[in-house]
């Protein structure tokens, strides 16, 4: 298996990647982590569907009951292995309930994902529930990009004092 692992042949190195699973050989979940940034597709997409657990929607339905850490851990791993993670937190971000929104930036939040929705907090920085700007904010604070800055800059002069701090 190790052989095959490290086969110049991207198609052998997928095939082994799906049989690291079934084996319950040790040391599989990290491997399979590092191999999700393999720069052969076949090889990605292979660790990507043996990693098929950690999905969005399993991660989003799982959310509220789980506990900090496991958000984390989990979040992390979702925010890795599911490419849809940004359009869908983005979505969830545009939700008509304040809850549904707030949700969404616990979620990014838990995933360490606050970098790739920047875009999309800036927008809730205008959001009509204030906790939702407060939430943005917070998140926005672990972003370096000159736009976050200036959008972090102007919410300074928000209406309510806790966006404000």
């Amino acid at each position: 298996m190790a052989r095959a692992l490290d086969d110049p042949e991207g198609a052998v190195q997928a095939a082994a990647v799906g049989q690291l699973r079934k084996r319950r050989i040790p040391g599989t979940m990290t491997r399979l982590m590092e191999l999700l940034d393999h720069p052969d597709e076949l090889v990605s997409a292979a660790a990507r569907e043996a990693l098929a657990e950690f999905s969005f929607d399993n991660y989003a339905s799982r959310f509220d009951v789980l506990e900090e850490d496991a958000r984390r851990t989990m979040g992390v791993r979702v925010a890795k292995v599911d490419r849809t993670v940004a359009a869908r937190l983005k979505q969830e971000l545009g939700h008509p309930a304040r809850r549904q929104r707030l949700r969404a930036l616990e979620m990014a939040d838990a995933m360490g994902a606050a970098a790739l929705l920047a875009d999309a907090l800036i927008e809730r920085l205008e959001d009509e529930d204030h906790l939702v700007r407060v939430a943005a904010a917070e998140l926005l604070q672990h972003c370096t990009a000159e736009d976050v800055r200036m959008a972090l800059l102007a919410a300074v002069g928000d209406k309510s004092v806790a966006v404000q701090n």
